[in-house]
């Protein structure tokens, strides 16, 4: 008899008895495809910038279909099966990919705050800023290649 807090087949300490597919609407295909490789599924075949085919390792009969973007018409579809076949599987990495969708996530997110005026209309950076942002590329990649050649406190024109 199984205590009383087990969940069963695929039930791990920590995780809710029942993973939920949560709603193909909501669901990022990148994200998903980003918590199936984590989880340790491999990737196998797919059209290119369409779908991939993701399977466990060592389950190779068990396999979804995810998309790589919401640019195609099936792709809530495909969404839909994928998070249908992931909640009826027993596998602990599926639930572990159900519960990172259906949790926060605790990664750093970036986000850059632009001041008003150093772009234009469109978003692009003004010609200025741009030729800035290239010269101190340039200025970076230059010193990382002569680092590379040999080291001193200040390359100037050393090894040009």
């Amino acid at each position: 008899m199984l205590p009383p807090d087990h969940g069963g087949p695929g039930h791990f300490p920590g995780f809710p008895h029942s993973c939920a597919a949560p709603d193909p609407a909501t669901v990022d295909p990148a994200v998903l495809g980003a918590l199936l490789h984590r989880h340790g599924w491999l990737r196998r075949g797919g059209a290119a910038g369409r779908y991939g085919r993701w399977t466990p390792p060592g389950h190779a009969g068990t396999s979804v279909l995810v998309p790589e973007n919401r640019a195609f018409p099936d792709c809530a579809d495909l969404l839909e099966e994928a998070l249908t076949a992931l909640s009826r599987s027993t596998l602990p990495s599926a639930r572990e990919v159900l519960y990172g969708l259906s949790v926060p996530s605790d990664e750093i997110r970036w986000e850059r705050e632009v001041p008003p005026g150093a772009y234009g209309l469109e978003g692009e950076a003004a010609w200025t800023v741009q030729e800035q942002l290239r010269s101190a590329a340039r200025q970076l990649l230059l010193a990382g290649a002569l680092a590379a050649r040999a080291r001193a406190g200040y390359y100037g024109t050393r090894h040009r």
